[in-house]
């Protein structure tokens, strides 16, 4: 998206993005703008792919519809800019890197960006340009590659090495919760800061009384789940599963990072099979935070377990459907995985227990029904028929 400065004489670009996207950023110093071209009823118009080349072969990407709008057109103005101010947020919209940057624009370029046509919001048109920008990347060409506009970061206008503490009462009243909490971009552990920042997610819909950080059995003081949030009819139970946020794991392979995610699925099910296990052996249950012990009642609750991992990927979703499908099997609870994005935009978009509970047993449902779980996607109405260059007649 793009602010005004408060001068008013110039436009700043805000990318808000995963941790991953945002060290690679700060790794690699430069960014690539695609226009990718897509077609509506005959007509021509672009959509937008911010590239950060972690992977001269398979980078890290950004797909941004543009449609008829103020913010579109604000930021088709900033992208015309020689020079812009680029500030780099996190899901939980914490700033975290800002530079002074510099754009090279091919003239072919420039000419398509000043002229093209951007068609009003439809579902049919942000859903087509969804699905198109993976097969773009796919199957980019070198001379798609030149006519990109490049972007150059250079001097920072924030530390690169930020420390953030959460010292508000109100964000560390979870149980569990020390008194003072922190982040950073870089995460040479993976864990506990992800799971804060799932807590710091959850807490948008629930209230911290009900959330329960690394509750432990009493009886052999090991842990429940990562994180349990207890309401008057219902127990979701998380179990999360995050990789270190260091330049060693942003150069890895794409194939190792899906290894990583399936290895990663396997685990936090094992976990939820015995979390399920200890939850369904009672109606009453002693849990142990911060050194208290207290009691919950699964009596007359309904159990709904929920895996976060840091990244799943769209291909693999029928070995992960197996995964999941023999969960609910083994257990008979509800279980739902959805990355860490996924989980942003859910408890963004959704609001209420109610709501957020209506979708997780929605993508449960669908899951059982067709034997593949969905990837959710929010904000959109149902799909009305959309065609782009890079899908093909039958797709």
């Amino acid at each position: 998206m793009v602010l005004c400065s408060p001068a008013g004489d110039k436009r700043v670009l805000v990318i808000k993005s995963t941790n991953e996207v945002l060290l690679a950023s700060k790794l690699c110093k430069e960014l690539l703008f695609y226009l990718v071209p897509f077609s509506s009823q005959g007509e021509s118009t672009v959509g937008l792919v911010t590239a950060i080349f972690d992977d001269p072969d398979e980078p890290l990407f950004i797909g941004t519809p543009l449609i008829a709008d103020s913010a579109c057109e604000d930021l088709r103005q900033a992208l015309l800019q020689p020079e812009i101010d680029i500030h780099f947020f996190d899901g939980l919209g914490r700033e975290l890197l800002g530079y002074k940057a510099t754009m090279t624009m091919p003239l072919a370029t420039r000419a398509i960006l000043e002229t093209v046509r951007f068609f009003p919001a439809t579902a049919g048109l942000v859903r087509g340009m969804w699905n198109g920008f993976p097969m773009f990347m796919g199957e980019r060409t070198e001379e798609v590659d030149v006519a990109a506009i490049k972007v150059s970061l250079s001097d920072p206008m924030v530390p690169e090495d930020l420390f953030i503490m959460e010292l508000r009462p109100d964000k560390n009243a979870f149980h569990g919760s020390p008194q003072v909490r922190y982040t950073s971009l870089l995460r040479p552990e993976p864990g506990r800061l992800q799971e804060w920042d799932i807590i710091d997610l959850l807490q948008r819909t629930f209230d911290s009384s009900r959330i329960f950080h690394g509750p432990l059995k009493v009886s052999d003081r090991e842990e429940i789940a990562d994180v349990v949030v207890v309401t008057d009819t219902r127990i979701l139970v998380v179990q999360a599963k995050d990789s270190p946020n260091t330049e060693d794991i942003i150069s890895n392979k794409l194939s190792r990072k899906r290894a990583t995610a399936l290895k990663n699925m396997r685990k936090a099910l094992r976990q939820v099979r015995g979390a399920a296990s200890y939850l369904r052996s009672a109606s009453e249950h002693l849990m142990m935070c911060n050194g208290k012990n207290i009691s919950i009642s699964t009596k007359g609750k309904e159990l709904v377990f929920l895996v976060v991992i840091k990244e799943l990927f769209s291909d693999q979703y029928d070995e992960y459907s197996k995964l999941i499908s023999n969960a609910y099997l083994d257990t008979g609870f509800p279980c739902i995985a959805l990355d860490y994005m996924e989980l942003t935009q859910l408890t963004s978009h959704v609001l209420g227990e109610e709501s957020i509970f209506e979708v997780l047993h929605n993508i449960h449902v669908v899951g059982q029904e067709q034997g593949k779980y969905p990837r959710p996607r929010f904000g959109l109405a149902p799909s009305v028929p959309y065609t782009s260059e890079f899908q093909s007649a039958k797709e």
